[in-house]
């Protein structure tokens, strides 16, 4: 899942983590992690520091629905 996600970065935004039940599974997570149907997916500016604006955002939040994920919140 994580590397479908990481395709989904663009708009100067990159996935830094993937999170289930308060445990990091991506990258680097333990296979034996238990997890949910919820996921935490973070992403960020490509540049420390960076504003995210709401224009950034909604594409994101396009490309993840045009990628047949849903999201419940933001």
């Amino acid at each position: 899942m994580g590397q479908k996600l990481e395709k989904l970065s663009g708009d100067n935004l990159k996935l830094i983590t993937v999170g289930s039940r308060g445990t990091k599974v991506y990258p680097d997570g333990f296979a034996d992690t238990l997890t949910s149907d919820s996921w935490i997916c973070r992403f960020m500016g490509e540049t420390e520091g960076a504003v995210v604006s709401h224009a950034q955002i909604i594409s994101l939040l396009q490309r993840t629905k045009d990628a047949g994920f849903d999201f419940v919140k933001f």
